[in-house]
């Protein structure tokens, strides 16, 4: 099928939804210090960390992303709606920046340039 409207808006809903979760699984992940210590197990410290907040949401932002994405696939070609995931680099790199306070240099922004670049020449030439 074609890249309709509706369908680039679930593509990029669910690319979105994905960079959200990222983002929220590191704040969550912050909070968490994994040591694998003898004062708690492995599996204590996972549990521990799925029952942290932002933990919670980035798992169901990546369910909803999941679905989302599902009905995406059931629309376009993979070969056409999969190169827009690499978008996520994009937003998790602006969002990394701008709400974690990460470094983000040259080379990375050079990199999200080329991404944005092959990502319109898939589009353009479909």
């Amino acid at each position: 099928m074609n890249l309709t409207a509706t369908n680039l808006g679930l593509i990029l809903g669910s690319v979105f939804c994905s960079a959200v979760a990222q983002i929220l699984l590191r704040l969550g992940m912050r909070q968490q210090k994994l040591s694998c210590s003898a004062s708690m197990s492995f599996a204590q410290e996972m549990f521990t960390c799925f029952i942290t907040p932002s933990i919670v949401g980035a798992l169901f932002l990546y369910g909803i992303s999941l679905v989302v994405w599902m009905v995406a696939l059931s629309r376009v070609e993979v070969s056409l709606a999969y190169p827009f995931f690499s978008l996520s680099f994009i937003l998790v790199l602006l969002a990394s920046y701008f709400f974690l306070g990460e470094a983000v240099g040259l080379g990375r922004i050079c990199g999200v340039l080329l991404i944005c670049a092959g990502v319109i020449v898939i589009v353009k030439y479909q």
